[in-house]
């Protein structure tokens, strides 16, 4: 099924390799749900788990080529990871604008989701002013760093 279904994203074996990664994901997961069944587990490690294997296996659905999917995974899990060089890089860029507000925007995004996963607020409380300002960041952030123009569709190819 999660192989039909990167054939049915697209004609490529990157898509083929998405829906894959998806499938051998679900089969392991189903002994894991077994084992869990039934106990009182804290949630935090079945999200942190899921956002991760998600964007993971996110790299193999906007990667050009099965090369370039092996290429970036050998990359991720080298762990030989430069942090340096990368800010070095970082002071090239014209405007730090855009990624300041990228920045904000992930991290905003991370204490909200926290916060209503793990400490959800009852109704009335003034707290739940995160969401509209949350949907206020993302319009802002779309507008402001957006490219509009830059990239055809996805789905455009079919």
């Amino acid at each position: 099924t999660f192989l039909l279904s990167g054939l049915w994203h697209g004609a490529s074996w990157t898509f083929v390799a998405w829906g894959a990664l998806y499938g051998i994901i679900y089969l392991l997961e189903i002994p894991v749900l077994k084992f869990t069944q039934g106990k009182n587990w804290s949630r935090f490690p079945g999200w942190i788990y899921l956002v991760s294997a998600h964007s993971l296996i996110m790299v193999a659905f906007r990667a050009g080529s099965i090369s370039d999917t092996w290429t970036f995974y050998s990359k991720i899990f080298s762990f030989d990871w430069n942090a340096g060089s990368s800010f070095a890089e970082l002071k090239h860029l014209n405007d730090l604008f855009p990624l300041v507000l990228s920045v904000f925007l992930v991290v905003f995004l991370f204490v909200k989701e926290t916060q209503e996963e793990f400490f959800p607020l009852r109704e009335g409380k003034t707290g739940s002013i995160l969401r509209p300002a949350l949907y206020v960041m993302i319009f802002l952030g779309i507008f402001l760093i957006g490219q509009f123009n830059a990239n055809e569709f996805i789905y455009f190819h079919f």
